[in-house]
């Protein structure tokens, strides 16, 4: 039965225009049956606004007083569904996993030189994913040729014409060999692949029986149609009507079944007014003008179309359910919903439209990578999960309740240690224990991480045993719901609507994989996180009902324009190669072939997107355009031939503007709007109770930035690297300064400070204490590079226990090893507490003198002045002052010390080098001067007097660069800013600016 075209013009979007039309033909009073009806759509979004606009109608027609309107809704589809529809297939169908696995079997049948001419990586491999994956690419093929009614043997039959094409006939021969082996396995399990079905089914297909359960079938929008849906569709029994979106005049741009006749609109122009189009220069001046056109539009939405509230005459005020942003270039989506964001408005981005970003799919994704691994970092990224955090929380505390003595029980109130915490004493862990693998149990650990690593590792069901995928079903299922188990999903809370569609998709899957068809040996042999590897993958790629989001900007990809119907649509990324989309390179069939095969291709796409962006042009009240001049990186960009497809006044006009006009980056960060009228603020330092006592070390901080001094011993703000690959500068002192105070604090109590040991005894003794400190930091799996530095550390100290041998020959006796040691002084008639752990305090007898020293395992020797003073010979300044301040420290441990000499006791790479390196060169008003700095920076504390911060330059990392916005562009103006409000605010209340005066 021939097509009826019914061309429904574009001055609405084409849903709003389609349900008009659906109520025009269907409706018979108050009834509006379209029960024995079947809508066709391109996608499944599509299909869930047209329900919801149906709905809408209904609503409007009450409204109207048209009585009471009864919908009798019809059976909406997609496209890909159409043909199982109209002609339900007589044979079984193989389910998607048993495709899937019949062809890997097939493709790991073949011989290395075989496989090798079709798909060679996962050969190489061996890895069974790799099979999978490869099988998956080699079954898209077969459906994209099935859709184009295309065979194996017409391709390689065209494939003549093409260069090399012996070696390319080869490989479709042997293709056409492998599909035909798959389609034997499938069968001699009792079922067909779905393609085969279908051709069987057009083969004895008789006009009495396709869409015999349909009044009705309406085509909404289908601007491409596989070759067997459009075969079905002329030889459907009932009626077939196509809804074009499109004007009359515009008939020959479209074939008998309503579909894009590619040829007529290679030569269309596209109607965008010029003042539409953006042309910028990065992505982020794309996502900035994406939140400028939103800012600017304030005023309503006028339309003539009331049947949905987005298009009533008098909309009370633009809101973001009226704006869709649709990003041609998929990678500016976060950019966009930053700025959207910005702009006052909150977006919708679509990650919530496949199942594998919903948290049960990541959740398995993160642990099948664990357990692939047992690496740290993905050992942190799992636990940082929130519904792994959620488990691990219940189970510690089933933990707690069975195993705390029965004297803890009976104590009223009493709460159970808490595993809440859990990141960062994982984050402690790995930057002091620098793990190379996570087993639970090891010496770092704390009882709530070793538990959980634990309950981790007891995830796993057979570290290396493959099994059938029929066999590990039970299994996986097992797992979810150890996890999972006692948790309840609401269908009706938005929080939980994409976990539970997530849930009952992973339990369908595991059901087909129970059931599947195929006998055990055809079935791929997979390990645990190969079986969670794979239901990811294939779970993971089912679409999901996104939760309702009222007053959000709808974020998209292009591709789901087409039938979009918000009034306002602004596309980003409209340049060569995102829009149209090309593909200029296949592994199977390239772009020439395509087009001689009449499948898929560039020249198809652009028709495609060409009469999408005129539609969306004609439809609706607002279309703005924006173009980039470059990536991210700074590659140039090319603009869209879409924008070029106009006269030849505006291509001129366009190109000049693109090329030509040079407008200045806007560089700065999407961040907020502060007070201060920027992008961006410092967050400004509070009052807090006044420091009474300081570190020694904490001098030098404020003396480099007094606001880096308040984040740090003000507010207490650490920073810590979540995956360490190697023993931080710190911690690699930490390993010497133990092995070296150890053997101290023996000598001492053994020897009475001095000892006649020689220098092979004092090294073995410093290499027992590493080798102790190195077990109970590390564990038993430490990183390679933390093993390397602990034998690096080892030939440091071999080299000082020849040093230390002299030092007890000169009569130093070792007094203090790792002292706590407190000193007051008297600032403006207060005192002040100065306290500092001092490394070692040697004394000689001989003499009286005293040696403060401070242990450094620097790679090069720096001496003490150097690190203490900075400047020209004649006019140094202190940057430093913890060893002159250890003098007070030292005095204060004992006061009868003839003289105090502080230095630097130095473990360099060089072992050369090893030795001390006294301040001999300080004078006494040398001393004096760091006193008068030390006493100016106790006055600046008891002002609070912690701002402006320093000029980063100069600095080290020390975290705390995004605080203090060192790399932002225009740092100084924004303290000047936040300096000049600070005054401000500070003069009306009358007190004074925490500014430190110098």
């Amino acid at each position: 039965m021939a097509v009826e075209r019914i061309f429904m013009g574009w001055s609405r979007p084409a849903l709003h225009l389609a349900v008009d039309n659906m109520y025009a033909r269907f409706h018979d009073g108050d009834t509006w049956d379209m029960s024995s009806v079947l809508v066709v759509l391109p996608s499944r979004r599509a299909a869930r606004r047209l329900r919801e606009l149906l709905v809408l109608k209904v609503d409007e027609l009450k409204s109207l007083g048209c009585g009471n309107a009864r919908l009798l809704p019809p059976l909406i589809c997609t496209i890909g569904e159409l043909a199982e529809l109209l002609n339900p297939p007589c044979l079984a169908t193989a389910s998607e996993i048993d495709g899937l696995m019949a062809m890997a079997f097939s493709l790991s049948s073949l011989s290395p030189q075989e496989a090798g001419q079709i798909v060679p990586g996962p050969k190489a491999s061996g890895r069974t994913m790799d099979w999978l994956r490869a099988a998956d690419s080699l079954l898209k093929l077969r459906q994209e040729l099935a859709a184009a009614g295309v065979t194996f043997q017409m391709v390689e039959e065209a494939a003549a014409s093409l260069p090399n094409s012996v070696a390319i006939q080869q490989r479709w021969h042997l293709l056409r060999s492998l599909h035909e082996r798959c389609k034997g396995v499938l069968m001699a399990a009792g079922v067909q692949d779905r393609d085969s079905v279908r051709e069987a089914g057009l083969t004895e297909v008789t006009s009495a029986t396709v869409g015999s359960s349909f009044s009705t079938v309406v085509m909404v929008g289908i601007l491409e149609s596989p070759k067997f849906a459009t075969r079905l569709i002329g030889l459907c029994r009932c009626p077939v009507v196509a809804l074009i979106h499109a004007g009359s005049e515009l008939a020959e741009g479209f074939t008998d079944t309503g579909c894009l006749n590619a040829q007529f609109w290679q030569s269309r122009m596209v109607d965008i007014n010029d003042n539409c189009i953006s042309m910028v220069h990065s992505p982020t001046d794309q996502a900035r003008e994406v939140a400028s056109i939103i800012s600017g539009l304030v005023k309503p939405i006028q339309s003539n179309d009331s049947s949905d509230p987005k298009f009533a005459h008098e909309s009370p005020c633009l809101t973001g359910d009226y704006i869709s942003v649709a990003c041609a270039d998929e990678a500016l989506l976060g950019p966009v919903e930053r700025a959207v964001e910005l702009s006052g408005m909150s977006a919708r981005p679509p990650r919530l439209d496949t199942a594998a970003r919903t948290p049960p799919f990541v959740l398995l994704a993160l642990l099948a990578d664990f357990l692939q691994s047992y690496s740290p970092d993905a050992f942190a990224r799992l636990v940082r999960h929130p519904d792994i955090e959620r488990w691990l929380i219940r189970e510690w505390r089933l933990h707690i309740r069975y195993n705390a003595p029965a004297s803890s029980q009976d104590i009223k109130g009493s709460q159970p240690p808490s595993i809440s915490s859990l990141p960062g004493l994982l984050d402690m862990y790995m930057q002091q224990s620098v793990p190379g693998r996570i087993l639970h149990g090891e010496p770092g650990m704390v009882p709530q991480l070793s538990h959980a690593a634990e309950l981790v590792l007891s995830l796993e069901q057979g570290a290396s045993e493959k099994q059938a995928l029929c066999d590990w079903a039970g299994t996986v299922r097992k797992v979810i719901s150890t996890i999972y188990g006692g948790r309840k999903f609401s269908n009706t809370n938005p929080d939980d609507q994409p976990s539970a569609q997530a849930i009952s998709l992973l339990g369908d899957h595991l059901r087909a994989w129970r059931i599947t068809q195929l006998p055990t040996h055809v079935q791929s042999a997979l390990t645990f996180t190969e079986a969670l590897e794979l239901l990811v993958w294939r779970a993971g790629e089912a679409e999901i009902t996104p939760p309702e989001e009222i007053g959000s900007v709808q974020l998209s990809g292009w591709l789901e324009v087409s039938l979009d119907d918000s009034p306002v649509l602004i596309v980003t990324g409209v340049n060569e190669g995102n829009l149209p989309r090309s593909v200029n390179t296949d592994p199977f069939v390239p772009d020439s072939l395509r087009e001689t095969l009449g499948m898929n291709c560039n020249k198809s796409r652009y028709a495609r997107d060409l009469f999408v962006l005129s539609s969306a042009a004609h439809c609706r009240p607002v279309l703005h355009v924006i173009a980039g001049r470059v990536t991210a990186d700074n590659s140039p960009l090319a603009p869209s031939r879409l924008l070029t497809a106009c006269d030849s006044q505006r291509l001129v006009i366009r190109t000049l503007r693109f090329y030509t006009e040079h407008e200045t980056s806007d560089v700065r960060p999407l961040l907020p709007f502060s007070e201060t009228g920027t992008l961006a603020e410092i967050a400004m330092p509070d009052d807090h109770p006044v420091l009474q006592r300081l570190n020694v070390t904490a001098f030098r901080d404020y003396l480099a930035c007094p606001y880096r001094f308040y984040l740090r011993h003000v507010l207490r703000l650490r920073t810590i690297d979540e995956d360490p690959r190697e023993l931080a500068p710190n911690q690699f002192g930490d390993l010497a300064h133990y092995a070296l105070h150890t053997y101290a604090n023996r000598v001492i109590e053994r020897d009475h400070g001095i000892s006649s040991q020689s220098a092979n005894e004092i090294a073995e003794e410093l290499t027992a204490a590493l080798d102790d400190a190195l077990h109970k930091r590390f564990g038993s799996v430490p990183r390679a590079a933390a093993v390397l530095q602990g034998t690096r550390l080892r030939a440091r100290l071999a080299a000082f226990a020849q040093k230390q041998h002299e030092l007890f020959r000169e009569g130093w006796r070792v007094i203090a090893a790792e002292q706590e040691l407190t000193a007051e002084l008297l600032v403006d008639d207060v005192p002040f507490t100065i306290y500092g752990r001092v490394d070692r305090l040697d004394a000689n007898e001989a003499s009286g003198q005293c040696r403060v020293l401070d242990y450094k395992t620097a790679a090069k020797v720096k001496k003490p002045d150097q690190i203490h003073r900075k400047g020209r010979k004649d006019d140094k300044r202190w940057v430093d002052l913890q060893l002159p301040l250890y003098v007070h420290l030292a005095h204060a441990f004992n006061r009868g010390f003839n003289s105090v000499l502080p230095g630097y006791l130095l473990l360099p790479a060089t072992v050369d080098d090893i030795g001390l390196y006294m301040a001999d060169s300080w004078t006494t008003d040398d001393l004096a001067t760091a006193d008068e700095t030390a006493f100016f920076i106790i006055r600046q504390l008891r002002a609070q007097c912690f701002w402006p911060p320093s000029d980063p330059a100069g600095l080290y990392a020390d975290g705390f660069e995004r605080l203090a916005l060192d790399s932002y562009p225009d740092r100084k103006g924004v303290i000047g800013r936040q300096t000049g409000l600070e005054s401000l605010a500070s003069n009306q209340s009358g007190t004074s600016p925490k500014a430190t005066g110098r």
